[in-house]
């Protein structure tokens, strides 16, 4: 049977991507499937020479889009899959040329066989968003965490000339000391923190055959695997996380105990007096959203707050000003630029005047407020603790916490370098310290689909425990009739969007 897998790794630079590639093109050859590499930035060097005759080439592709999503756009889309999201955002076509470039060349090497098509690497969200969209449920994103040493070391172990060596340092120097999602008013370019926790599956390095293996399995439905902990764990984090009404993000923490029983939860919201926080129904409700519909302000808590401060800085600049440019500084702070800079300061990431708990927060004094001891427990959350988090999870006595996507406004391993390690290397700076580890496992969004009993294959044939032999699965459970033909009609839809 024609069968297509289609898998996007992710990751920082320096991971082995290619042991990844290795063992997974070796557990895919059990179940008689061929493995096929697509090297994303190759796929630039199809279009340099026209990119360099012609700086306009990327620009009147974009208009191109404009124009067919405008004039033919709504005809193809009905033509699309059933199961396809109903609306394709134009961002996700226009930042994704490499995505682009990659289901044309996935389209026409296409044979009658069963294949495995790796895609190595993704670095935008926009580029998963796409592949989504085309490939639906045979499209399946890993993002894989390797140690900043192990990372520097297999990049600098490579043939490099004493430039190459020196310009490499300073960029794993400036990864280490600083945690940064880019300049995200620039559509282009790499956005690696905002694409890696959109996987489906996370593995770790130090588990490399491990991870794929069980990835693996969990596609073909192996009919006995079951949660781990820490997968139960964050599923519950991620569930918690979807009851919060914060205007800005959702955050979900809970807090279990060495046997896997959850001891509390929590998720960032308004809190509730008598404990808590509010639920959806409460007779009365003071989450922020219900309070600022009732004020002429609409604006949230926090942010009045920083323009508040913004407003008191120019203000108290001017007060300065003096001598005979005092009308042309007033007049310089009053400008849009001056405002703006102060927009983009620091003064943003001020998390001091939410009026939400926070989830781990919440988790904390929900186990507190049930007399429940967590002292040496572990705490999953959905996001990396802020630095106001961290110092209740170190006075609270927590153990160790696991974590998936990053928080760039997080001060925590500034203020308490001396408490916390962040995904130790060395087992020796763990005595003493919290520890702070990247999620491994299925993701807490395919908890469901991964492990429901309905999408494996039966536990019991012919009133036995079935062995269950991958070498007579045609296509992966997870699968089931997904074959090519079911997104034929999304590939020419966005093909013909470029």
């Amino acid at each position: 049977m024609n069968s297509e897998i289609v898998i996007g790794l992710a990751g920082a630079i320096g991971t082995n991507f290619d042991k990844v590639i290795s063992l997974i093109g070796l557990h895919f050859s059990k179940a008689g499937y061929d493995l096929e590499t697509i090297r994303m930035s190759c796929l630039l060097n199809e279009d340099v020479e026209i990119l360099e005759r012609d700086v306009n080439y990327y620009n009147d592709k974009i208009q191109k889009i404009n124009d067919t999503v405008n004039n033919e756009g709504k005809k193809l889309e009905k033509k699309t899959r059933k199961d396809a999201c109903n609306q394709l955002d134009l961002n996700d076509i226009k930042y994704s040329y490499l995505a682009y470039k990659a289901i044309e060349k996935i389209k026409n090497t296409r044979r009658k066989k069963k294949r495995v098509l790796i895609l190595n690497s993704i670095k935008r969200p926009d580029e998963v968003n796409l592949l989504k969209y085309v490939y639906g449920d045979n499209f399946f994103l890993v993002s894989i965490y390797s140690s900043y040493e192990d990372r520097k070391n297999m990049i600098l172990h490579e043939s490099y000339n004493d430039n190459d060596v020196e310009c490499l340092n300073d960029l794993f120097a400036k990864e280490k000391d600083e945690v940064t999602e880019g300049n995200e008013d620039v559509p282009y370019g790499q956005k690696l923190l905002r694409t890696y926790p959109k996987a489906d599956f996370f593995m770790h390095e130090k588990f490399l055959f491990e991870d794929t293996e069980r990835f693996f399995k969990l596609l073909f439905g192996y009919p006995f695997i079951t949660p781990t902990r820490d997968e139960f764990a964050m599923h519950v984090a991620y569930g918690i996380m979807c009851k919060s009404s914060d205007m800005h993000r959702q955050v979900g923490a809970s807090i279990i105990d060495k046997r896997g029983n959850i001891l509390a939860v929590g998720c960032n919201d308004t809190p509730k007096f008598g404990g808590g926080t509010y639920w959806d129904g409460d007779l009365e409700d003071h989450r922020d959203f219900a309070v600022l519909q009732n004020t002429q302000n609409k604006m949230p808590y926090v942010d009045q707050v920083r323009e508040k401060i913004r407003e008191d800085i120019i203000k108290k600049l001017k007060q300065l000003a003096t001598g005979n440019n005092k009308k042309s500084i007033i007049t310089f702070l009053d400008g849009n630029n001056v405002n703006a800079a102060l927009q983009d300061s620091e003064i943003k990431s001020l998390l001091e005047f939410y009026r939400s708990v926070h989830a781990e927060v919440a988790a904390i004094t929900a186990a507190a407020y049930n007399g429940i001891a967590i002292k040496g427990q572990k705490l999953y959350c959905t996001t990396f603790p802020c630095h106001l988090c961290c110092k209740a999870i170190i006075s609270g006595g927590l153990k160790e916490v696991f974590y998936i996507e990053p928080y760039p406004k997080s001060r925590s391993k500034y203020f308490y370098e001396d408490m916390i390690v962040d995904k130790p290397d060395n087992k020796e700076i763990e005595k003493n310290k919290v520890i702070f580890n990247s999620y491994r496992g299925v993701s807490p969004t395919n908890y469901t689909r991964f492990f429901m009993a309905k999408n494996k294959y039966e536990r019991i044939v012919s009133d036995k425990i079935n062995k269950f032999d991958v070498n007579t699965k045609s296509i992966p459970a997870l699968l089931k009739t997904r074959t090519p033909s079911h997104y034929a009609y999304s590939e020419k839809y966005v093909l013909k969007l470029w």
